[in-house]
């Protein structure tokens, strides 16, 4: 009786632990990858918008310039900015949003043409899709 108690214990803990894969991760596995600086630079050179979304449940729209600068809105505010390429990861520094700190992620396309935000700790930043 015990050793299926255990048994079970076990096949419990198992299942937790697959299912704390991040979203970086199982993009991974789906053979997405991350962006490369000439790929984002080339994503970002033309004037983009974007609807955005994150696991928070927050969602809004943000507009992308080639200059570098940025403007958010969502339900309750917004907030301009700059962004940039650095090191294969986009960057976004608000002026009042996280604490006016920059902000870097990797950035993966996905077959649907949407756009996953992965921070450094591959957790999800959010999705993003262009109109």
């Amino acid at each position: 009786m015990k050793v299926w108690a255990l048994s079970g214990i076990s096949a419990i803990a198992i299942v937790a632990l697959v299912g704390c894969q991040t979203t970086e991760e199982r993009l991974k596995k789906a053979n997405e990858r991350n962006l490369t600086n000439a790929e984002l630079t080339e994503m970002f050179s033309i004037a983009r918008d974007a609807t955005w979304t994150n696991p928070r449940g927050s969602s809004g729209t943000i507009s992308y310039k080639p200059d570098g600068r940025a403007a958010v809105n969502w339900g309750s505010g917004g907030d301009t900015g700059v962004w940039r390429v650095v090191d294969n990861t986009f960057c976004q520094k608000w002026k009042s949003t996280n604490g006016g700190k920059e902000h870097c992620m990797r950035v993966y396309r996905g077959k649907n043409g949407g756009i996953t935000q992965i921070n450094l700790d591959g957790s999800e930043r959010g999705t993003m899709k262009f109109q």
